[in-house]
């Protein structure tokens, strides 16, 4: 099972010419089929957008392999329709988070993860637009969707909140998590532990870089504040 995130960014290298041929910037996914069938290519020597059919990927590991730089076409009129960033709702008005990851399968979309719940993509009524819509209608039926244990910063104030009466019924009830206030000094000096990237795939940090008062604060115009206090150490 592959994590998207970890596929954005990655190197690809030309086993026949033995040179970088860009990296990965963006996902192209076809909902209908709930599959990834390409990436967008930065090229950094040309300057240019290229696609790469999904198909033409030989190893997927720490770097791409491609038989040759003809594997890449012209991608200028592509767009990015990956939904990382993307805040799912609910039919009756519920959040159920920001989309932090996918997982693929064989190129299948098989799981989406928020910030707070795993959620079946089969449930997912409609994905165009800025927000997702999630049928509760396909709750009830198929029995996929389930909320996973709640994130650090969660347990971290809720051991601050531990006597508080009206918090310990929500958590033993398995409601959704209540938001919580970060403190972005803290943020300061701490090491990302994965690359965390923007609405529109924008490198926000990079693994193993400290975080800044810059980066804390694209990282909030970005909605991704929450993600970057997780995935910090």
């Amino acid at each position: 099972m592959e994590r998207l995130s970890e596929i954005i960014s990655k190197k690809i290298i030309s086993l026949e010419e033995g040179i970088c041929l860009g990296y990965i910037l963006a996902p192209c996914l076809d909902f209908q089929i709930m599959s990834i069938y390409g990436v967008l290519v930065c090229d950094e020597t040309e300057e240019r957008i290229k696609f790469l059919d999904y198909k033409n990927i030989l190893v997927l590991g720490e770097y791409v392999t491609v038989k040759n730089s003809n594997m890449l076409s012209f991608g200028e009129n592509l767009i990015s329709n990956s939904p990382i960033g993307k805040e799912i709702v609910s039919v009756n008005g519920l959040s159920l988070g920001v989309i932090n990851d996918i997982y693929l399968q064989n190129k299948k979309i098989v799981k989406l993860i928020t910030n707070k719940a795993e959620i079946n993509p089969k449930n997912i009524s409609i994905w165009e637009g800025n927000y997702l819509i999630f049928s509760e209608k396909k709750i009830k039926k198929s029995k996929t969707y389930k909320f996973q244990r709640l994130d650090k910063e969660i347990i971290q104030k809720v051991e601050i909140l531990k006597n508080n009466k009206e918090i310990s019924e929500k958590i033993n009830n398995n409601l959704l998590p209540f938001k919580a206030n970060i403190s972005t000094q803290n943020l300061i000096g701490k090491i990302a532990i994965c690359d965390v990237f923007g609405f529109n795939n924008e490198l926000i940090i990079h693994k193993n870089e400290v975080i800044t008062k810059k980066i804390i604060s694209a990282a909030k115009k970005h909605n991704k504040l929450n993600f970057l206090l997780i995935n910090s150490q």
